[in-house]
């Protein structure tokens, strides 16, 4: 077991090469310089960096960062260093963006992209809304209201045939498994008032009569294209009959 003054030099050490990794990885985004370690390794580093269990508070990090380079302090002065939090803009991920929206009868979901970094982003979300906006758990509920939506892999399937997922972790299964994880064993004090409100409004609609024979119809006869294609053209040949058969009844009748 660490000693406090064993703990504190870990810590030290640690803050130390991540804010040497954020400048370098800062200066190869910004000014074009030549990787200091392999591309591949980088990216090695910048996902151990966000696992939860090797994060360092961020105020120690600012607090040394500040102490090294005084001059970062000086927002707008762009002839010095950046502040930490510009520095860390580089490795963050993409734009997430947990909304859902009913328009009309459709439900309307931002485009997502999974890939093997896509988890352990979430999971340091959904853990930072656990510790300081539990009464406020936006992504949380995002993700509880995808878990209602994804059950199968033929739900996956769907989704990324609409074009809402964009998937690299594989098959279908590794989709389906991700998001029926990552909202277990968390807290949920309260579900989001407008998801719920989008769901009774979903439910309501699937359960009318004419909704449940449309789903039917596109199961039974329009779910691959050539059992569409089938079903049109039974569908024109009826048509050809019957109008074969007015035609005949006509004839008959003159």
């Amino acid at each position: 077991m660490l000693g406090e003054e064993d703990l504190v030099t870990v810590i030290l050490t640690d803050c130390c090469f991540i804010l040497e990794f954020l400048l370098n990885v800062f200066f190869m985004a910004t000014r074009g310089d030549f990787y200091f370690l392999p591309r591949k390794l980088v990216n090695l580093i910048i996902n151990d960096l966000f696992l939860l269990e090797n994060q360092v508070p961020f105020f120690v990090l600012e607090k040394l960062y500040n102490l090294a380079f005084p001059s970062a302090l000086s927002s707008g002065n762009h002839d010095n260093l950046p502040s930490l939090v510009n520095l860390v803009l580089p490795i963050l991920p993409g734009k997430i963006v947990p909304d859902l929206e009913l328009s009309g009868h459709t439900l309307r979901i931002p485009f997502i992209i999974l890939n093997n970094f896509t988890e352990i982003v979430w999971r340091n979300l959904l853990a930072f809304e656990q510790c300081h906006f539990i009464e406020e758990s936006y992504f949380l509920d995002y993700i509880v209201a995808l878990d209602f939506l994804i059950n199968t892999d033929k739900d996956v399937d769907l989704l990324i045939k609409e074009g809402i997922i964009e998937n690299w972790l594989g098959d279908s299964n590794a989709v389906t498994k991700l998001f029926n994880n990552l909202g277990a064993q968390v807290i949920k004090p309260d579900f989001n008032v407008r998801y719920a409100d989008i769901f009774k409004e979903l439910n309501a609609f699937s359960r009318r009569p004419c909704s449940q024979r449309m789903v039917s119809l596109r199961r039974d006869y329009c779910s691959t294209t050539w059992t569409t294609v089938a079903s049109g053209a039974g569908i024109f040949l009826l048509i050809l009959t019957v109008i074969q058969t007015i035609f005949s009844i006509l004839q008959v009748v003159h």
